[in-house]
């Protein structure tokens, strides 16, 4: 069947571009675990022309699994591969199936990864302001209780950035 063929293709294409994904996730967990802002940066930028590549391709893809279906008289609102390759011969269905099943692994790795990287992320973003905290928190200058024994509420700060060495 020449749509079920066309179908195959897009999926290809498609998980091409996933795996492309998968490989730059990895790259930018090395990038940020070496705390290489260019590596990142070059890494994000890839990242985002790989996702203007994704879109149309995936467009594409949708398109092309709607006509199938239609051609295969199976309707309804959300009509998945699975369904599709049901209505197929084997020698078209098997291929779409085990695609589907290694996109499906894919993108479960793809998921795994990014959660790891925004825990770096996050983690490395944590200590960052800690740094900061610490440089420009202000300290307390005079004393911190009055003669009556309170805590002094009216004590002027200075920040530890701005005390003579």
């Amino acid at each position: 069947m020449e749509k079920a063929r066309q179908l195959m293709e897009l999926l290809q294409q498609e998980y091409a571009l996933y795996k492309e994904m998968y490989e730059l996730s990895l790259t930018k967990r090395e990038a940020l675990s070496d705390n290489n802002l260019d590596a990142l940066n070059e890494t994000v930028a890839k990242e985002q022309a790989l996702l203007a590549k994704l879109e149309p391709v995936a467009r594409a893809r949708d398109l092309s699994a709607l006509q199938l279906a239609d051609e295969l008289h199976i309707s309804g609102e959300h009509i998945s591969l699975r369904d599709v390759a049901a209505r197929l011969p084997a020698e078209d269905a098997t291929p779409i199936l085990r695609l589907r099943e290694a996109f499906n692994d894919l993108l479960g790795e793809l998921s795994r990864t990014n959660e790891i990287n925004a825990g770096v992320i996050g983690a490395q973003l944590s200590a960052n302001q800690a740094s900061i905290n610490m440089l420009t928190q202000a300290a307390p200058y005079g004393n911190t209780y009055t003669k009556s024994g309170y805590a002094s509420d009216s004590m002027s700060r200075v920040r530890v950035v701005d005390t003579a060495l």
